[in-house]
């Protein structure tokens, strides 16, 4: 016979503890995309780039904070649990988003620079 596991599961088996901790990933990834979404728009608000749109500045928000949240939970710098960790992912992820979305910017504008100065030198 099979040992019985210890791990009480719901209906479709899987554990229940597993169960709240993807649950709880699942809230910090939200809060992370948002963060990083407010971030990027932040930056895009006080940019006078004429290619860097809110679309543009939205995407990179929301991958700079994803990408911000996840390396601070893995380190152990945030807390998973409790508005403290909610908290933390809203801040790394604004501060995640602005920051990639602001060298976005500087890339965009080095770039949009040079397709001025060709375009003068053609004329």
């Amino acid at each position: 016979m099979l040992a019985r596991s210890p791990i009480k599961t719901s209906a479709n088996s899987f554990p229940i503890v597993a169960r709240s901790s993807l649950m709880e990933q699942t809230i910090l990834l939200i809060v992370q995309i948002l963060g990083g979404a407010a971030g990027g728009t932040a930056v895009a608000a006080a940019s006078r780039n004429p290619e860097l749109t809110t679309l543009r500045a939205t995407i990179a928000g929301i991958i700079g904070g994803v990408i911000t949240g996840q390396i601070a939970c893995a380190l152990g710098v945030l807390e998973p649990r409790g508005l403290g960790g909610i908290m933390g992912n809203v801040v790394s992820g604004s501060l995640g988003g602005a920051i990639l979305t602001a060298l976005f910017r500087m890339i965009l504008k080095r770039n949009y620079e040079a397709r001025q100065k060709a375009a003068n030198q053609d004329k």
